[in-house]
């Protein structure tokens, strides 16, 4: 009996199935037109949602008075512009031919299906019976395949939904503080790989990079024949100055003395470029008064020169090699009464970097202290609006100088440092003006500071073991998170920061959230491994420096006294306790 029971089995589950496609078949057959109907009911609604795609995406790349011309009117000459095409290339990027690939599929599918479905008759035409058998059988045995076509229009579709959100998300990020849309004529004069305005921006970053990079080139070819000086220190300002093209360095110079060691800051100047002017013949030809000595620190094409005439100190040691001593020129041109600079030749790279000396100034008498030391600093001298000041120039920092030998190796905050007058009150914007990077002359480069916490984590580990995409931008947001916990963060714990990060309240939501996205590195580019990308700078700008500058910004409360309408500072009355997560500010 069992073996007859295993036998019938299949046989009734084969007629069950039979049955069932029996009766969907016979389904088709009685219902005709209300399946037809369907069908291209289905048809037409993709065809919606195609056209709506291109829509949105004429409206995302075109001003809004051309957009709505192009949309209104499917005739519109410019469908057919090559002005419209090279402005979705423009808009599109590196996924243009993404786009291009995804319209043609979605056409041809599109179009096919359509015609397919145009041989059956119109349900309110009445037809021979010749051609009605026909059309449902046609129908019968063909509907699978017209699902399958809906069904690819459908992932088309969505394909290009993906494309032009991503394209959309990274032109947002190019885009902040723009005006209004432009015009297909403005469009045609934007740079393929740049965006407005976060272009100047992410320029401004190559520039510095390009100046840190020469200082230190200039720092590993350093000789000095001065006596009295056994170590040099660089320092780079990178955000005191307001010149776009242009960064402050400050060279200090130590020796011994005795039993006591002397520091001395020897040259502060500011340094600044001019690309595309010089050639190996040209320099030869430029009329620069004769310097008395020539620096010429290799074999290559480089050269020092001073604008001027100046006479050799009198206490020079006589066997010492002037021609080399970079130290000594330096202290001639502070000394100078007269404004003097000192230029660097790169014929090489057609550069030239001039360095013109400046006052000191109130930093003449400061000390050089961690940021890190910061924390030392009980919050409540601190306003949240400060410490957020300081995150942003953090990674305005890290944009400009990452790939640069002065940038930090391990902590981010023990590798930066400011000035600070001894014996006084902490006060964090002259700190955010004198936020420095701090390069060794003389062959050697920045020493990473928190060796003793444990080895160094490799790329890979941090890669493939814990998904860290960027390791920079990793090391960035736990010095984020410190200045929101206010209190120093060990970057090896990886475990301990992702914890730390997800619990983070006292600068509220949003700076959480942009202290999670630096640590797990979700930015909506397709390369987040490589900081110097410029779209991965724009996205950058877009969802860490605008959101931390809009927090930044002070609150103004407005509240109605005797007197009419006057402006209150919130925490005029209300004390802020210690941890409270709130935008009052105490006023000083």
């Amino acid at each position: 009996m069992a073996e007859l029971a295993l036998a019938i089995v299949p046989i009734f589950l084969s007629a069950v199935k039979g049955f069932s496609i029996l009766r969907e078949k016979t389904h088709v057959l009685r219902h005709y037109h209300k399946e037809i109907k369907r069908l291209r009911d289905k048809v037409e609604v993709q065809s919606r949602n195609f056209s709506g795609e291109v829509h949105q995406l004429i409206i995302d790349t075109l001003d809004d008075h051309t957009a709505q011309s192009l949309i209104n009117d499917d005739e519109h000459k410019y469908w057919k512009s090559q002005d419209l095409d090279a402005a979705l290339k423009r808009h599109l990027g590196a996924r243009y031919p993404e786009f291009a690939q995804t319209m043609e599929e979605v056409r041809i599918v599109l179009n096919q299906v359509q015609t397919r479905l145009s041989v059956f008759a119109p349900p309110d035409v009445s037809s021979p019976l010749f051609r009605a058998t026909k059309d449902r059988f046609r129908l019968l045995f063909k509907k699978e395949e017209y699902k399958e076509d809906i069904a690819t229009i459908k992932e088309w579709i969505k394909e290009l939904k993906r494309i032009r959100k991503l394209a959309h998300r990274l032109r947002s990020s190019s885009t902040l503080g723009a005006g209004s849309a432009r015009t297909l004529e403005e469009n045609r004069t934007v740079s393929e790989v740049g965006y407005e305005p976060d272009l100047a921006a992410v320029k401004q970053y190559r520039t510095v990079q390009r100046l840190s990079s020469k200082l230190q080139s200039l720092a590993q070819q350093w000789r000095c024949s001065h006596a009295s000086h056994s170590h040099h220190v660089s320092r780079l300002f990178v955000g005191a100055s307001s010149q776009q093209s242009a960064v402050l360095w400050l060279l200090e110079t130590s020796g011994r003395q005795g039993n006591a060691t002397i520091r001395n800051r020897l040259f502060f100047s500011v340094i600044s470029q001019q690309m595309g002017l010089l050639t190996p013949e040209s320099i030869e030809q430029m009329s620069f008064d004769e310097p008395d000595q020539t620096y010429q620190p290799s074999a290559k094409r480089q050269r020092v020169s001073m604008q001027e005439h100046v006479p050799a100190p009198a206490n020079a040691g006589s066997g010492a090699d002037d021609t080399q001593n970079l130290c000594r020129r330096l202290e001639a041109c502070v000394a100078s009464s007269r404004a003097r600079s000192v230029h660097h030749f790169d014929p090489q790279i057609r550069e030239r970097f001039q360095f013109e000396a400046k006052d000191m100034g109130a930093w003449s008498d400061c000390e050089v202290s961690s940021a890190a030391e910061l924390f030392y600093h009980p919050v409540d001298e601190v306003l949240n609006q400060e410490r957020v000041k300081l995150a942003i120039a953090l990674v305005r920092y890290a944009l400009a100088n990452h790939s640069t030998a002065a940038w930090p190796q391990g902590c981010v905050l023990e590798g930066i440092s400011f000035l600070k007058k001894p014996n006084t009150e902490l006060d964090v914007s002259a700190v955010l003006d004198s936020l420095n990077l701090q390069v060794e002359l003389g062959g050697s480069r920045n020493i990473e500071m928190d060796l003793s916490e444990g080895s160094v984590v490799s790329e890979d580990e941090l890669q493939f073991t814990y998904g860290i995409q960027n390791r920079i931008l990793y090391r960035l947001g736990v010095a984020l998170l410190s200045i929101g916990l206010w209190t120093r963060v060990n970057w090896r714990d990886i475990a301990a920061v992702r914890r730390k990060a997800a619990a983070l309240d006292s600068l509220g939501k949003e700076y959480r959230e942009t202290v999670k996205r630096l640590i797990w590195g979700n930015f909506d580019v397709e390369e987040v491994t490589n900081l110097g990308d410029e779209r991965l700078q724009a996205e950058i700008l877009r969802t860490v420096i605008g959101p931390l500058q809009k927090r930044a910004e002070p609150r103004r409360q407005r509240r109605t006294g005797g007197g009419g309408t006057q402006d209150r500072w919130p925490g005029h009355e209300t004390p802020r306790w210690h941890g409270e997560p709130t935008f009052s500010f105490p006023v000083r």
